[in-house]
């Protein structure tokens, strides 16, 4: 059975595979449940790398968190037959103890491949809200209490993941258009990677930052057009430039990207639907 705790030193780089196990991966589909080996912290993003697949079972990797210690947990042959204190999205459902609770919730992870990445994070909110390759798929769950763990489950075609930060994700694709949803968090969308800017921690309600700060993304950009507003983290210096790429684009709505200044510290901004409804100290193209 695959199941061990990280070790502190091993929380953001870690191979998790099935070859530590007396079988492998074309073996059994499923006893491959691994947990962080601490709680996440409120807006902390855990997520993972698939590095290896299989092509002999049905399903794959499935992720998630659980309210309950690893250590004194009985672990179950995959993650979404336990009962209590867990949810877990798999395919492009979302489960709540073993019972659905969102049908064609996000991307489906069954066609997900290797060098794909899969995400949580529990905001303060109590809101529980997956990634998938770096696009924020929306709220999945709420009123999940804190001191959660972490879940990875190894299924199916999934062999061996491994955890990782922003900065250890491949760049964006050349290739990237409208409707792919292959989209890495690790392709800079402010400036060149020398530079020290980056979107500012606090934010629109709709946005959310990877890639250490330099990445934004608009969640549920289908079902929301706006509450989206991001901000340098530091002011301009005389003749800096201010430059960000854009990544990806919905037909949905009318209008675009808007991009501009304001005198407006961060923290004395309560940020309103869009920055052009603000009245002083702003200039907006």
């Amino acid at each position: 059975m695959v199941c061990w705790t990280l070790s502190q030193e091993e929380l953001l780089r870690k191979t998790l595979p099935f070859l530590l196990c007396p079988y492998s991966a074309t073996d059994d589909f499923n006893h491959g449940v691994v947990l962080s080996n601490r709680p996440l912290r409120n807006g902390e993003v855990f997520q993972v790398r698939i590095d290896k697949m299989v092509d002999k079972w049905a399903g794959s990797i499935e992720i998630g968190v659980t309210t309950h210690n690893p250590t004194y947990l009985q672990l179950p042959s995959t993650m979404t037959n336990l009962r209590s204190g867990t949810w877990m999205m798999t395919g492009n459902g979302v489960m709540h103890n073993g019972t659905t609770i969102l049908d064609e919730y996000g991307h489906n992870l069954d066609r997900l491949k290797a060098g794909d990445t899969v995400g949580v994070v529990r905001k303060e909110d109590g809101t529980l809200h997956f990634f998938v390759n770096g696009v924020a798929q929306g709220p999945a769950a709420w009123n999940v209490p804190p001191n959660i763990y972490a879940v990875a489950d190894l299924y199916g075609q999934a062999a061996q993941a491994t955890i990782v930060d922003d900065t250890d994700l491949l760049p964006l694709p050349d290739d990237l258009s409208e409707g792919n949803n292959q989209l890495s968090p690790s392709s800079p969308s402010s400036v060149a990677s020398g530079s020290d800017l980056r979107f500012h921690h606090l934010h629109g309600n709709n946005a959310v930052i990877t890639n250490g700060g330099r990445t934004a993304l608009r969640q549920n950009c289908r079902s929301e057009f706006n509450d989206a507003i991001v901000i340098s983290n530091r002011p301009l210096r005389d003749g800096e430039l201010f430059e960000i790429v854009i990544q990806k684009m919905v037909d949905r709505w009318s209008g675009s990207i808007e991009a501009g200044v304001t005198a407006i510290r961060p923290e004395d901004l309560e940020f309103p639907n869009t920055m052009t409804d603000i009245d002083y100290d702003t200039w907006m193209l």
